[in-house]
């Protein structure tokens, strides 16, 4: 009887380990497919460590990868694991795997004239050297007539214009040998700078630096196409987990604009650890966490990416620390390599170089409620432009920014020990910029040089 009741004990033991964790490979584009239902299946037979290990290859996808919205897992642990850098994860549709940046800005020689107000139709006028490579670039683009009716006509690109701190995109109409014509849905009189929204570079510039004035830039992109590849790849909203972790894989690529390629929302964790990762040619926001504890960004890569590198906003403990962004904002919007606001949160030992509007934001804007305190610290952090770059502001520069950019709202913030140099724009392109009526910061030991069209520290009520 006593053996009989030892066995018994045995397998049980054996059958609580065995319930306790397991590992998934992916070593097939079909199980790559099949991972959220695989690691679904998991949870729910009882594991509590979930070890997903990808092989050393490429896979493809065309839907989200792994979305745990909803899942209230209190104690569940999940590792999504490439090997060492040699996994990659791309889009199926071939043309958003390319992570060729785009096309620098090209300046006009005068300000957009607004053709006809009712129907916002505006044109740009080209010089022959700006005519001759938009001739390369779209071959089919040009048709002589845009106010000829063709209502089967597709352009094949639309013109994306920066205006002061941002950018707007519109379909081209038509394009001749001198003049692009598009219609600004948006287009609007802006009286503070005496000027039509399309030409906010230069009404921005006129006002505040007088004969330094910058003529709208602008430049054409491929229209796009209604397939795109589903932008999130990795989901938690509304979540309770003990631990999520990504690690050792290469995102090349994706479609999408508006999201995020790895989304937190309302995750309750011990940590959520993105690390060792290289994100390339990225289009949406790289990575987004919101109300969120405990997210860790570390020893990371970013190139070539679009829009906003990490956005974590009313968050507690967030750390991101030992990273390096490169050639980031090629939206040319009001995007960051890094923003955090919440409480406790430490921006540490990354190196930003040759990124768009601005390197690093914190804080919160004075017209939205804050859901924490707002406390941090920005530190031992080298943010530059290099040689080639700084010359070549007009190509890829915004206004009114600052390499470090603090908002409105702030409880307790240090910024201090940070390298900034050889940072250059359009315009107001600070070292450090306090905007808003920013508060509430203790700014000291910083090295800052060589900031040719602004302040190396300002602050504006």
């Amino acid at each position: 009887m006593t053996k009989r009741w030892i066995a018994a004990l045995a397998i049980m033991v054996v059958g609580v380990l065995a319930s306790k964790g397991e590992v998934i490979k992916v070593d097939t584009q079909q199980d790559f497919e099949a991972l959220g239902r695989r690691v679904d299946a998991a949870v729910k037979g009882g594991a509590k460590v979930v070890d997903v290990v990808l092989a050393p290859k490429t896979f493809y996808c065309s839907r989200p990868l792994l979305s745990l919205d909803g899942r209230q897992w209190e104690g569940v642990s999940i590792s999504l694991c490439g090997s060492e850098g040699a996994t990659v994860i791309t889009p199926a549709q071939e043309a958003l795997r390319d992570t060729t940046p785009p096309s620098g800005l090209m300046q006009a020689d005068r300000l957009i004239e607004v053709v006809d107000e009712g129907s916002k139709l505006c044109r740009l006028r080209l010089s022959k050297a700006q005519s001759r490579q938009i001739n390369a670039q779209f071959p089919n683009a040009q048709i002589p007539n845009p106010k000829s009716q063709i209502s089967n006509f597709k352009s094949p690109c639309s013109i994306r214009i920066t205006q002061w701190f941002k950018s707007q995109v519109y379909d081209v109409e038509s394009i001749d040998k001198r003049w692009i014509y598009f219609r600004a849905s948006d287009l609007s009189y802006n009286r503070s700078y005496a000027c039509y929204n399309v030409n906010l570079d230069y009404g921005y510039s006129h006002k505040w630096a007088p004969g330094r004035e910058v003529m709208p830039r602008f430049r054409l992109e491929p229209a796009q196409g209604k397939e795109k590849m589903a932008t999130r790849l990795l989901s938690l909203s509304n979540c309770r987990l003990a631990a999520l972790r990504v690690e050792g894989v290469s995102f090349v690529g994706s479609g999408g604009e508006d999201d995020y390629l790895i989304k937190f929302n309302d995750v309750k964790a011990d940590s959520l650890v993105v690390r060792d990762c290289r994100f390339s040619g990225i289009r949406c926001g790289v990575m987004q966490a919101l109300d969120c504890e405990n997210v860790r960004v570390r020893d990371n890569s970013f190139s070539l990416c679009h829009r906003y590198g990490v956005y974590a906003a009313f968050c507690i403990n967030t750390m991101v620390t030992g990273n390096t962004f490169e050639r980031m904002g090629l939206a040319c919007t009001n995007s960051f390599c890094v923003r955090c606001s919440g409480k406790d949160y430490l921006v540490a030992d990354n190196e930003l170089r040759d990124f768009g509007y601005g390197g690093i934001a914190m804080g919160t804007w004075w017209q939205t409620e804050k859901h924490t305190d707002e406390t941090g610290v920005v530190e031992h952090n080298h943010l530059y432009y290099t040689p080639a770059y700084m010359a070549d502001w007009v190509k890829h520069s915004l206004m009114d920014s600052g390499a470090i950019y603090v908002l409105t709202q702030n409880d307790d913030v240090q910024i201090r020990h940070n390298n900034i140099h050889d940072y250059n724009g359009a315009c107001d392109n600070r070292g450090i910029f306090c905007d808003d009526g920013a508060s509430n910061m203790h700014i000291y030991d910083n090295t800052i040089r060589n900031i040719p069209n602004s302040y190396a520290i300002d602050s504006r009520l």
